[in-house]
């Protein structure tokens, strides 16, 4: 299997607000969880910190994912999930008390 890519702190992060403004935020922290009985599949939970986004706090949370690429062109390679992830409630438990421990949230 692939090695799992590294987390991605302090990387910037870019995303465009619902009025078509672009705003750039900091990855703070990262704590990732193993999808229960997949070993292709790992949650994230990251901390964004924002400078400059009207009407939010400065910290926000982003959960996403990563999973081994089924595609011709990603095949086993990890992916980053575009979709909104679906939890089992054990995994979305476990993935929050772990941020919790870790002192992400």
């Amino acid at each position: 299997m692939r090695k799992l890519p590294p987390f991605k702190i302090h990387e910037q992060v870019s995303i465009i607000t619902q009025d078509g403004e672009k705003v750039r935020g900091t990855i703070d922290e990262c704590v990732r969880l193993q999808e229960s009985g997949h070993k292709n599949k790992y949650f994230v939970l990251e901390r964004i910190r924002f400078d400059n986004f009207p009407g939010y706090p400065k910290t926000l949370f982003r959960i996403g994912y990563f999973m081994l690429g089924k595609k011709r062109r990603m095949r086993n390679k990890w992916v980053w999930g575009q979709y909104a992830p679906l939890f089992k409630k054990r995994d979305l438990q476990r993935l929050i008390s772990k941020a919790q421990q870790e002192g992400i949230i």
